[in-house]
């Protein structure tokens, strides 16, 4: 990726960053609000040129970044919109319950026959809810289901990565979406970013918007497909729609840069606000940036330190 690429997806709130084979792979990058819609594609908006549409929210006028950047700077604690959202039932010492949730749930029977399309459970949602927390529990701070002191053990990833493999292929979106960061992650399977593409796409075509976010990050990019502006906005933009903080925050800078989409500054800079009332802190230095001219220096320094 180019430099400021990099330092655009760097400078996300809360992805997991790994490593592997040189290579920067995104885990998370800010959670959808509402995750499952109906998306067939057909918005005639998306192949208009014309940079100004009618899913951006407004600029912030100067008394509405002054209401913002004061409430920003008063929050005691900064709201989590990692993917999958930190959930107390996740955590190591609550897995026993839900192993015992999953076994009345009928267990990798349920499970593996849903994905050969034979018999699934009436408690079938239910059921794969927590067969997802299960695996989110077993693979620890890869789909940030351990706090930092309680790391899983190699065994836990394998078996986490194998409930995830099995509810991506029973069609579940949630499932696919994590398998998909693992095949992109390459930590616990085996790195395979085209393969990650495609859990992805089945996912986003299921109308998963974490997913849409994480396809438009790989074709900003360039990680598994070549890079494509173009395409990274479009799928930025979807994902934004519904609520995702990263999206939000990157179809920002890919407007206010011109990139894959005309300049647009007003519009840039809605979606900065947008995205920091979610909590996205690189999107909140944006806003603060932008009218630090008539702010006292301590805010900028108390947002600094939130």
């Amino acid at each position: 990726p180019t430099r400021a690429r990099a330092v655009h997806l760097h400078a996300l709130s809360w992805p997991t960053m790994r490593f592997g084979r040189g290579r920067m792979a995104i885990i998370a990058s800010g959670a959808a609000l509402g995750q499952k819609v109906a998306y067939d594609g057909n918005n005639p908006e998306e192949h208009d040129d014309s940079a100004r549409r009618s899913s951006d929210p407004p600029p912030p006028d100067d008394a509405e970044r002054r209401t913002l950047i004061a409430r920003w700077t008063t929050e005691n604690e900064i709201p989590n919109t990692s993917w999958p959202p930190r959930r107390e039932g996740a955590e190591a010492g609550c897995r026993p319950a839900l192993r015992r949730a999953f076994d009345a749930c009928g267990g990798e029977q349920r499970l593996f026959a849903a994905k050969s399309g034979g018999w699934v459970a009436k408690r079938h949602h239910e059921c794969d809810e927590i067969t997802f927390q299960l695996a989110v529990s077993l693979l620890g701070g890869t789909l940030f289901g351990h706090s930092p002191n309680e790391p899983p053990t190699a065994e836990e990833q394998t078996e986490g990565a194998h409930l995830m493999r099995g509810l991506a292929d029973a069609g579940s979106p949630p499932g696919a979406c994590a398998w998909a960061f693992l095949l992109r992650n390459g930590d616990v399977v085996e790195e395979d970013s085209a393969k990650a593409l495609h859990y992805h796409h089945q996912a986003a075509s299921a109308g998963y918007a974490q997913s849409m976010h994480e396809i438009g990050t790989m074709h900003y990019l360039g990680d598994g497909v070549e890079p494509d502006s173009d395409e990274a906005v479009r799928w930025f933009r979807r994902a934004a729609e519904l609520g995702v903080s990263g999206s939000m925050y990157l179809l920002g800078e890919c407007l206010l840069a011109g990139e894959g989409t005309k300049q647009d500054t007003a519009s840039a800079l809605g979606w900065f606000a947008a995205a920091g009332e979610l909590g996205h802190c690189s999107a909140r230095s944006r806003i603060v940036a932008e009218g630090f001219g008539g702010l006292p220096a301590c805010i900028y320094e108390r947002l600094e330190e939130v």
